[in-house]
């Protein structure tokens, strides 16, 4: 076992170091042309006061922690977020950055426990067990530390409180935060909870939100459907009115007080073919059916019903959050939701609708408040730019010369690492800090079809694209030793809300055609063939990221310091929750009138543990 332990390792080792090479040969043809190192501080400011309005904006960093443990048959789920604060100075020269002195003592943060039995979680978490359609379990039957152990509530308590967080701090008119930064994928967290809330077949059963009354009316099917596209940005053209977003499309230029037949919300949507109008014709028919909307003498209108859906539902996700993260009389009530006189808990497809109902309602107020949102992440997996990106460009002619398919094969698996040893290998060439070209994060659904013609792309799952000019995505490396060029720090990957003014204009776009159905639509990309300087968006987050990074702290090289520091709080307050969970185990043990029941509430594995622990202590002595 030693030497096939030791002869596996170097094969390795060796592959990735082949890998590595084939990493730094597509440099000049390939990443050479979409690298970018030209960054100016003096631009930075200048953009600073066109987009915020002032040179001077605060700035406040998001990072959540979770626990979970099993205490005798209860189950303990904690979850919380909390933000690092402080403000930005864009001067013409250079970009100073103040930290908020009392992040630690007066942290602004969230967060909610749950004490709940473990028979409990199969009913609260549907990720538990597979259950089929009687709500039987379809699948294999755990143990009570294995339902603990597959459990996602903890995590998507933490997910919602970080998202509800920044959206607190987004629309606060006291003290108005201009940036904010998340330890997060932007874009993949809106695309897993989108698949985590489609099986609509199971809402009645899974979904206790639904019926929540809100101003005397039930929260129904209707209004979680469609809320969870509830993205709107006419400057944009998002969400785009094509493939199954054509049913939203028509639904916010309804709802945004417009009334007309086929042919008017056609020309307005800017749908020109037979078969586009088709499918118009059909979603109003579906609208309709739903009662979405209604028709007077053919003229389409929301109907009265749902005319303001979206407030209702921002107003119940900011009563739940609000009574899952704030000091409460009932402590019970944190996961729980009073309806018709019985309670109900919350279930993790609930925190699932509840933290993809906050995006939206966050990037609504980034969007009307001109609030930047950036999401910055350490380690990913993320191949888009290896696998749709790159061949794509190459197949449409944007380098010198084609690539072939192979070449891509042999580079590192993922982005971060093979864009990693690429900076490496040619530290000669390209300095830090640098960026990639940024590209629209609809690409990780886009797959290149050049049987169907130059320009024609398909989805690469079921022919489906998500929307684009929505978040744009790059990757970028900040700091490098002082006396080692090749000694750099890791690559990270930066997603970031598009902005109208600033993004997606028609020099940037690259449109492309996708056949859905019987009709040829256009998918408008960001996209960039070549990247010789920066859009002013990323000038701006490029030289601040540079900014917020140190070298004084070991474990910060080349990251960001305010999530350091949002990162170190966010432990700090776990670190007590976990002493205040073992604080409670000793007091239940101890308590005279729940000591009767100790020994059935716990596992014969745990009884067994404790002598085996005493014994050894016996022993010893």
């Amino acid at each position: 076992m030693g030497s096939v332990l030791r002869s596996g390792a170097e094969h390795e080792i060796r592959e990735y170091q082949r890998r590595f090479s084939s990493a730094s040969s597509l440099y000049d043809p390939v990443l050479s042309n979409l690298l970018i190192q030209s960054f100016e501080a003096t631009r930075s400011s200048e953009t600073a006061k066109r987009f915020f309005g002032t040179d001077a904006v605060r700035f406040a960093a998001v990072d959540g922690t979770s626990y979970s443990k099993l205490l005798f048959d209860l189950v303990v789920f904690f979850g919380g977020s909390y933000a690092a604060t402080g403000q930005v100075r864009f001067a013409p020269s250079s970009i100073q950055v103040d930290y908020d002195p009392d992040n630690l003592q007066d942290a602004k943060g969230i967060c909610a426990c749950a004490p709940v039995y473990v028979s409990q979680i199969a009913e609260m978490d549907q990720t538990t067990w597979a259950r089929g359609e009687d709500g039987v379990s379809a699948g294999k039957l755990l143990t009570d530390s294995d339902v603990v152990a597959n459990s996602e509530m903890a995590g998507r308590m933490m997910t919602f409180s970080e998202f509800y967080l920044a959206y607190k701090l987004a629309s606060d008119p006291d003290k108005p935060v201009r940036i904010i930064l998340m330890d997060r994928t932007l874009s993949g967290e809106i695309g897993s909870l989108m698949y985590d809330t489609s099986k609509r077949s199971i809402w009645s059963r899974a979904c206790s939100i639904l019926g929540h009354p809100v101003d005397g009316t039930p929260i129904d099917e209707n209004e979680l459907f469609h809320s969870r596209h509830r993205i709107h940005n006419s400057e944009l053209k998002t969400l785009p009115a094509r493939g199954d977003y054509l049913r939203y499309a028509i639904l916010h230029h309804l709802e945004a007080g417009n009334k007309g037949d086929l042919s008017q919300i056609s020309n307005a949507l800017g749908l020109q073919t037979s078969a586009q109008k088709d499918r118009a014709s059909r979603q109003l028919k579906r609208l309709k059916d739903e009662g979405m909307i209604g028709d007077i003498l053919g003229d389409y209108r929301m109907a009265s019903r749902y005319e303001r859906y979206w407030q209702r539902v921002k107003s119940m996700v900011c009563q739940i959050g609000d009574r899952m993260f704030a000091e409460r009389a009932d402590p019970t009530a944190c996961m729980a939701l009073e309806l018709e006189g019985s309670r109900k808990q919350l279930t993790s497809l609930d925190l699932a609708f509840l933290t993809l109902f906050t995006i939206n309602m966050l990037i609504e107020e980034c969007w009307s408040r001109r609030i930047l949102l950036v999401g910055l992440t350490k380690d990913t997996a993320a191949r888009d730019f290896k696998r749709h990106v790159l061949p794509l460009l190459s197949n449409i002619g944007a380098f010198p010369k084609r690539i072939e398919a192979k070449a891509f094969q042999d580079i590192p698996d993922t982005d971060r690492m093979f864009l990693q040893a690429a900076s490496m290998m040619n530290a000669a060439k390209l300095d830090v800090p640098w960026a990639l070209a940024e590209y629209d994060c609809a690409m990780r659904t886009v797959v290149h079809d050049p049987v169907a013609g130059m320009d024609r792309v398909r989805g690469s799952i079921k022919n489906k694209i998500v929307p684009e000019r929505l978040m744009l995505k790059s990757y970028i490396q900040l700091a490098k030793a002082g006396k080692d060029e090749k000694f750099r720090s890791n690559v990270l990957l930066t997603d970031r809300l598009a902005y109208p003014g600033f993004d997606a204009g028609q020099n940037d776009l690259m449109e492309l055609k996708n056949e859905y159905g019987k009709a040829v639509e256009s998918v408008r990309l960001v996209l960039p063939r070549n990247a010789s300087r920066p859009g002013e968006l990323q000038n701006l987050v490029v030289c601040m990221l540079a900014a917020m990074t140190s070298s004084d702290i070991p474990e910060l090289f080349g990251h960001n310091r305010p999530l350091f520091i949002a990162d170190k709080v966010a432990k700090w307050n776990n670190e007590c929750f976990r002493r205040m969970v073992e604080t409670t185990a000793s007091w239940i043990t101890t308590n005279r009138d729940v000591r009767d029941f100790v020994f059935y509430m716990s596992s014969f594995r745990e009884r067994r543990s404790g002598i085996e622990h005493s014994r050894r202590i016996v022993e010893g002595i």
